[in-house]
């Protein structure tokens, strides 16, 4: 009965045979009771002077490591010879001491995992409390295996009790410097001048030492003044209104009395050191970006107003008419109202709704994508310029909601203290930018006037790149998505290798841009790739697997071994390539004596599968087919077919050679194709 094969599937594993008798011997039993009282003595001290050895062999392995040896190198040498005292039972201490160290090694970083995890609770837990559970029992384990971990990890410990020491006093230092913040910044604006300064000095109390033999401060100078310059610091941060600043203003100004030494402190305006400077020049900047943003906000909502009148004539009627000649005549008012007059806003409104709206069609998708771009980046100082631009250029009513989408966005971004766009102020879109503007122009032609297509390569593709870093964060904002810094560097990261892969670079001397995706698409084929990926990574894992696994066992002469089948295929590898090119088809056939079909199938064939045979083994069957992979499988196929002679002429003829030397060897190992 033929056996049958499916490719991939599990091996099988046939146990091992033979496994051996067990004897006895009542004679030598007796014998070895008669012997246990002396044993015994014996065997105590030799374990005794073991000990002794094994602490010695400890001791010199450390030294050596000192001395700047690894322990790969120190086990070498004594393999070597080089260091009699550290052989025999010397081995065992020292393998008992690295495998101390490794398990040390171990721990610390299940421990370094946890505290990354924040399972560390640096307010409420003892580091040591916290390492108990990652500790393992040393109870009855070797004392050179205890040796080996704590060489490891008591100097780790030590370093992180450190750490732990410090961050344990800047917490308590910052949670005090909170107190008093919270103290003073509960006090009205105006009672600074009466209550300030009196409530900040307060906690500059003297009190006695637990021992009571002298005082200290429960507040040092230092600490006084780090409050006072962080709630100055904290009010310049968070000022968004004059009164808010002016608050700040008042408190640097304010005279701080004596100090313990009886000296004068002044203000802080009149102290002179690098702190109290940096916080005067924020202050200063703050007025200013405040006094700024009082009258950019009222032009903002100037330009919200306008907008709102462009978004009701774009709009329209309820009954999916366009407005009227007299519908846009009244919004024309409104928005000489709404613009306080402004030319540039009435003449862009009546030139827009004067022409016709077929004339406004996409012509340059390239010069859209700027226009929208130029928006985002603040381009325009008003919306009314946006608008005018937009007219100007012809751009398509169809763009409008995309226009207005990045002004809002932009003013946004402004009205934070955002002064640049995303594209050109997120470190992983700046960075990544910057790579790929280098990677692409290395495969453009550069030149000094700037004509090269190595400049034209660069703009083309940072204006790919800053418009879908665009179409990207309005897509998260659309979804309501708190973007983090890990979404943005995923995404900069598909943008890069979508422009490496599409901006190949061309030898003519004018630049041809490439057709592009937008990203949307190109996720969607990563994905597909990434799938393909893992299902090639998994059967990858899955054959080397299947190749480590044992298939037969083998008579050896002086005993029984195993053969994985990775060892199988090298072995007919190895016999292909022993037995050579076969010539005994070389030699012509004598016209007339024998048909071709009688010479294929009673002298060709049986000379063939006898080579197979001998190839492969008596070993091989359906299972072990079944195990190899694909490419195993054909290389033998291949490497056989060409020692034959039946691997020339045309890509028909080697396909059906090839099937005819699988055909043959399923017939000879009586196996059914099942595909």
């Amino acid at each position: 009965m033929a056996t049958k094969y499916n490719r991939q599937v599990s091996n099988k594993y046939y146990g091992a045979g033979n496994a051996g008798k067990v004897y006895t011997n009542t004679e030598s039993d007796g014998l070895a009771k008669s012997l246990i009282n002396s044993s015994q003595k014996f065997g105590n001290a030799l374990r005794t002077k073991q000990d002794l050895k094994k602490d010695k062999a400890i001791e010199k392995i450390q030294a050596m490591e000192a001395g700047g040896k690894n322990l790969e190198t120190i086990q070498s040498e004594i393999l070597a010879g080089k260091h009699p005292d550290l052989t025999g039972k010397y081995v065992e201490a020292t393998t008992q001491f690295h495998s101390g160290r490794v398990k040390a090694a171990e721990v610390i970083n299940n421990i370094n995992v946890a505290l990354e995890a924040g399972e560390y609770d640096i307010s409420t837990m003892q580091l040591n409390d916290f390492y108990k559970k990652y500790i393992p029992d040393f109870d009855g384990q070797d004392t050179s295996f205890m040796a080996g971990f704590g060489s490891n990890f008591n100097y780790w410990k030590a370093k992180q009790a450190e750490k732990d020491a410090v961050e344990r006093g800047e917490i308590i230092r910052d949670q005090k410097i909170s107190d008093v913040r919270t103290v003073l910044s509960n006090i009205p604006d105006e009672d600074l001048e009466t209550r300030y300064v009196n409530e900040w000095k307060a906690f500059g109390t003297t009190l006695r030492t637990s021992d009571n033999e002298g005082v200290t401060q429960f507040y040092t100078n230092e600490e006084l003044m780090i409050a006072l310059r962080q709630d100055v610091a904290s009010l310049i941060d968070s000022a968004d209104t004059p009164e808010k600043i002016e608050r700040a203003e008042k408190i640097m100004s304010l005279n701080l009395g004596k100090g313990r030494d009886g000296t004068e402190l002044g203000s802080l305006n009149s102290r002179k050191n690098t702190k109290t400077d940096a916080l005067k020049a924020a202050l200063i900047a703050k007025r200013d970006a405040i006094t700024q943003k009082v009258r950019r906000d009222e032009s903002y909502n100037t330009a919200k107003a306008t907008q709102a009148i462009w978004v009701e004539a774009f709009t329209p009627n309820e009954d999916g008419t366009q407005k009227s000649t007299l519908q846009i005549q009244e919004y024309l008012k409104q928005i000489t109202i709404a613009s306080k007059g402004d030319v540039g806003t009435i003449e862009a409104f009546t030139k827009y709704f004067n022409s016709d709206p077929n004339s406004r069609q996409i012509k340059d998708y390239k010069g859209s994508q700027d226009f929208l771009l130029s928006i985002s980046m603040g381009g325009f100082e008003t919306h009314a310029e946006m608008m005018k631009e937009m007219v100007n250029e012809g751009i398509p009513q169809d763009l409008w909601a995309k226009a207005n989408a990045r002004w809002d966005r932009y003013e946004a971004e402004y009205q934070s203290g955002g002064l640049k766009p995303i594209q050109d102020t997120d470190h992983h879109y700046v960075n990544t930018k910057n790579s790929i503007v280098k990677q692409v122009t290395e495969k453009y032609t550069k030149s000094d006037d700037g004509t090269g297509t190595a400049q034209a390569a660069q703009a083309d593709v940072l204006r790919y790149v800053d418009f879908e870093i665009e179409e990207q964060e309005l897509r998260w904002k659309a979804e309501g998505l708190d973007v983090t810094s890990k979404m943005r560097k995923d995404f900069i990261a598909e943008i890069e290798a979508y422009a490496i892969r599409t901006w190949t670079g061309n030898d003519e001397d004018v630049f041809k841009a490439p057709e592009t995706l937008d990203m949307p698409e190109v996720q969607m084929q990563n994905e597909f790739d990434e799938i393909d990926k893992e299902i090639a990574e998994r059967n990858l894992k899955e054959q080397q697997e299947t190749n480590d696994t044992v298939i037969f066992q083998r008579d050896a002469g002086d005993g029984v071994v195993d053969v994985t089948l990775s060892q199988y295929v090298n072995e007919i590898t190895e016999n292909i390539k022993k037995a050579g090119k076969q010539d005994f088809l070389l030699a012509p056939r004598i016209e007339g004596i024998i048909s071709q079909e009688r010479f294929i199938e009673q002298i060709r064939d049986p000379k063939f599968q006898t080579y197979i045979q001998e190839i492969l083994g008596s070993e091989f069957n359906g299972d072990i087919l079944s195990a190899m992979s694909e490419d195993d499988y054909r290389t033998i196929l291949i490497n056989m077919t060409t020692s034959l002679g039946l691997m020339e002429g045309t890509e028909e003829e080697k396909n059906a050679n090839l099937n005819q030397i699988q055909e043959l060897l399923f017939n000879v190992y009586n196996i059914k194709d099942e595909g």
